[in-house]
């Protein structure tokens, strides 16, 4: 038995007509939108709408996007992006301290130390766990 093949072609490109409409909606029931308020006004049948119902209820704010707690914890899962903020907080520290080129070791050492604790107790950490884990 031979074995048949063909090929499916998907044209994934925008449609520069108009797009198909409903098959549902005939062009007798298609009504222009001012044709649709007539119909739908509440004036037609004999009732005035209530002024208090009709305002606005406001929808609660929602949020879309990041949120300030998730940039920071996106930001302290960075590494580049702590290692530079960890050399720049120690020369607002010491600001006032810093009246020479030789007084800027004090920030300088001030950052390295702190890079070190940030990025050197966790790879201790598992240093000291993969040792004992041996054992």
């Amino acid at each position: 038995m031979a074995i048949k093949r063909f090929t499916v072609e998907f044209d994934d490109s925008t449609d520069g007509q108009k797009a198909t409409a409903s098959p549902l909606v005939t062009a007798e029931q298609d009504y222009s939108e001012s044709k649709k308020q007539e119909l739908t006004s509440p004036g037609q049948y004999g009732y005035e709408e209530d002024t208090e119902s009709s305002q606005e209820v406001s929808a609660p704010q929602v949020t879309t996007g990041r949120t300030f707690p998730d940039l920071i914890s996106e930001f302290v899962n960075n590494p580049r992006a702590m290692a530079t903020t960890l050399m720049f907080v120690p020369f607002i520290i010491f600001v006032a301290k810093i009246d020479s080129l030789e007084a800027l070791k004090y920030p300088v050492i001030t950052g390295l130390i702190l890079n070190f604790v940030w990025f050197g107790i966790p790879a201790i950490n598992n240093i000291y766990r993969w040792l004992f884990k041996k054992a």
